[in-house]
């Protein structure tokens, strides 16, 4: 059963908003596009909540100041793959993924594509910030991102750990 989430705007989470150790799974959705908030253009989740996007989902053309496509702060993580968060727009950080936070976990599948997403500050793919972590694996693609710094990824008081990932034809001011 396909799913599709299309034009809807909000403060935090365009199309959806899980808080307060919520659990969410998008499968197979062929189209989460042109969806706006402040935080998290299609997603923003919070507060020890997990999301999964996976199924070949397509999140793209989504607008945010900070997750173009989807916000994890407070906590959350975020499974990725196989899925595509693509031609994102963060007017601040995180085209495709912004996740802030000490116990915020950004984690792979196979077939997890990060692509063409814009950040106007930071992190053009993905930015993380705030002790928030992710491990960058084979299972990753970021390509062709681009921000004023990390056009493919961006820390600040993070960490990330880099095991045979993608970084392809991204592009940044610095970084």
């Amino acid at each position: 059963s396909e799913c599709v989430l299309t034009q809807n705007a909000a403060t935090l989470g365009g199309a959806i908003c899980a808080v307060n150790s919520s659990t969410l799974t998008i499968d197979n959705a062929s189209l989460v596009t042109a969806n706006v908030a402040t935080r998290g253009g299609a997603v923003f989740a919070s507060y020890d909540s997990y999301v999964q996007i996976r199924g070949g989902s397509n999140v793209s053309r989504n607008e945010a100041s900070r997750g173009g496509a989807v916000a994890l702060p407070s906590g959350a993580r975020l499974s990725l793959g196989p899925a595509h968060l693509t031609l994102n727009r963060a007017t601040e950080c995180g085209g495709g993924a912004y996740v802030h936070g000490g116990r915020s976990e950004l984690a792979f599948a196979d077939g997890a594509m990060i692509t063409d997403n814009v950040a106007q500050s930071s992190g053009g793919g993905i930015a993380l910030a705030g002790g928030a972590s992710a491990v960058l694996d084979s299972r990753l693609t970021l390509r062709e991102n681009t921000a004023a710094l990390g056009g493919g990824l961006h820390l600040n008081g993070s960490s990330a750990r880099l095991e045979n990932a993608t970084i392809k034809s991204c592009s940044a001011q610095r970084g």
